[in-house]
């Protein structure tokens, strides 16, 4: 049992999320302190922490609202609910996910709100699409995801790089409104301007990053939850089998999607798909999530 693995993962998965939550959010001090110093860091700080507490208290419906979701109960999906007890059990939580239901052919599957008041809206595609063992591949990923509190950490860097660009955009008009101070040194004035420039790309890449990164982090949970990574890996397959629209399928059947992969939410299914099966062969009993 090749258990260096798993701990090897889980400790990069860790290392480089707070790697980048730290970068975001040096990167947001400075672009303050560029501007008003000391007092704009303690400011960004505070609208910071408070839009995070704020955005932290959405009631889980809030989201799937917008899908026309509707919550179900035990008798109308009686398999899913055990699906998502045992899955939350074996995950420790602390109670169950809400379940809610996407009247939608759309292939979907996602997961709302935090750790204690958390939330899986699941699409009537995706229940057609996947068969059992697939659909408990894929909620182990999401409640993966809900163990780690992965969407207070997107929520986290998604905040920080909005006040980023925010902050970066005052920087840039008001070095434009007192060009007149800056003509003795228009080589300060350039450096100042460019670092204003490419701070909000900078840290829209991190949270990219990150979102990769935790993507990788619920493969892995979700394998060990499920004690079978060919549950995700055959419901990956499928899903993205789907994604590759009819049309391209038709006109160009060669298509594949021309997106840098730095500029992802998701890594590649290819990707996650290799890094599955290189656990097709450990004993999951074992494994400590």
């Amino acid at each position: 049992m090749k258990q260096e693995l798993i701990y090897k993962r889980k400790i990069l998965n860790i290392t480089h999320s707070l790697i980048i939550i730290l970068g975001t959010a040096l990167l947001l001090c400075l672009a303050a302190y560029l501007i008003y110093g000391i007092f704009g860091v303690l400011f960004v700080l505070f609208i910071w922490i408070t839009t995070i507490v704020s955005v932290s208290v959405f009631k889980p419906n809030v989201i799937v609202n917008l899908y026309n979701g509707k919550k179900v109960n035990y008798h109308e999906l009686p398999k899913l609910y055990d699906l998502v007890n045992d899955l939350s059990k074996k995950a420790n939580l602390e109670q169950p996910p809400f379940l809610y239901y996407l009247p939608t052919d759309e292939i979907i599957m996602l997961t709302t709100s935090l750790k204690s008041n958390s939330a899986i809206a699941i699409s009537d595609g995706m229940l057609r699409l996947l068969n059992d063992d697939e659909i408990y591949g894929v909620l182990a990923h999401e409640i993966s995801h809900i163990k780690n509190n992965d969407i207070l950490l997107m929520q986290v860097t998604d905040i920080a790089s909005r006040l980023v660009t925010f902050v970066a955009y005052i920087g840039q008009m008001s070095m434009i409104i007192l060009l007149p101070v800056f003509l003795e040194n228009l080589v300060f004035f350039w450096m100042l301007f460019l670092v204003f420039f490419f701070m909000p790309p900078i840290t829209r890449l991190m949270q990219l990053s990150l979102s990769r990164v935790r993507e990788y982090a619920a493969d892995l949970d979700s394998a060990i939850l499920t004690g079978n990574p060919n549950y995700l890996i055959k419901a990956l397959s499928k899903i993205n089998k789907i994604e590759v629209s009819i049309i391209h399928k038709i006109f160009n059947p060669f298509y594949k999607p021309t997106e840098p992969s730095l500029l992802r939410t998701h890594p590649s299914t290819e990707n996650r798909i290799k890094k599955l099966k290189d656990l097709e062969s450990f004993d999951f009993d074992e494994a400590v999530t």
